[in-house]
């Protein structure tokens, strides 16, 4: 564990970037990224069953992510003048944002690359460091992401370390200045009390329960079809997933009707059955 500490202290030393720097740091992850999809793809496939375009749904989400921070970048480092008060007649008042310092993501895997690289670009835009721990359940998109940030960022700048939980709580136990954790909520209480220790602040993403609401003036037809791709997407393992249908009883019978038709109609259409299916992704272990 030696290593972590000699990597968060390389991440540590005090650095300056401009706006500029950070957008030349952004494109250049982009440019790494995109340079490696069929990598990305193929890490995919072997982990989660994912097709090409459930491949590329991530990689929209990233530069989505990178195009708003390059728009807006050097509009948000600029100092904002905020009204004087009296007690402060005679000077200026004004809000500049600096950098928190070091960040740590710790990502999962059921969206690897977005979930590792989106939190990066924001943290990467306000002028950070960033340590990543990819998910050891996705090793393969883990070592990926390895290679687009050595690719792609300076060593003192933005480092992964890859490994299990054992690595995670190393971490840990470090003076992060920021926590990113996308997963469930006992580890997000393990990772809000070690934040607690460092008086470190955290962005926690736990998930849900997602409702949806049929009622007798939707197109029932549909509203099957999305609501069977939504749950089924990336094989329910996605927080936005839904776990139950509330339906107006009118419609109840169609409803499950066009369910039974459609989920086939996407997964199982040639009737080899939905194991042998491109299209429809696996549970990680």
């Amino acid at each position: 564990m030696q290593d972590i500490k000699e990597t968060f202290e390389r991440l540590a030393k005090p650095r300056h970037t401009t706006a500029q720097q950070r957008a030349e740091r952004i494109a250049a992850l982009m440019k790494a990224l995109l340079d490696r999809k069929e990598k990305a793809f193929e890490a995919g496939h072997i982990e989660l069953g994912l097709s090409p375009t459930d491949v590329i749904g991530q990689l929209i989400i990233i530069k989505v992510e990178a195009d708003f921070a390059l728009k807006h970048l050097a509009e948000w480092v600029q100092p904002q003048i905020v009204p004087n008060s009296i007690m402060m007649l005679g000077k200026k008042a004004y809000i500049q944002y600096e950098p928190k310092g070091v960040v740590l993501n710790l990502s999962t895997w059921n969206a690897p690359l977005a979930i590792g690289l989106v939190p990066a670009i924001a943290a990467i835009a306000a002028g950070n460091t960033v340590l990543l721990k990819p998910s050891e359940l996705a090793p393969q998109s883990a070592s990926l992401l390895t290679e687009i940030v050595t690719a792609a960022m300076p060593p003192d700048e933005f480092a992964v370390v890859e490994g299990g939980p054992e690595v995670a709580q190393a971490l840990l136990a470090l003076p992060f200045n920021h926590i990113y954790y996308t997963g469930g909520q006992r580890v997000g209480r393990i990772v809000m009390r070690a934040a607690a220790e460092h008086f470190a602040a955290v962005t926690l993403e736990m998930g849900g329960k997602n409702p949806v609401f049929v009622d007798a003036s939707a197109d029932i037809t549909d509203a099957a079809r999305k609501i069977a791709w939504g749950r089924l997407s990336n094989a329910g393992q996605v927080c936005v997933a839904p776990d139950y249908a509330l339906v107006k009883r009118p419609v109840l019978d169609q409803f499950l009707t066009a369910l039974a038709t459609e989920i086939p109609r996407m997964y199982n259409a040639d009737g080899k059955g939905f194991e042998n299916s491109p299209d429809f992704p696996r549970l990680v272990n």
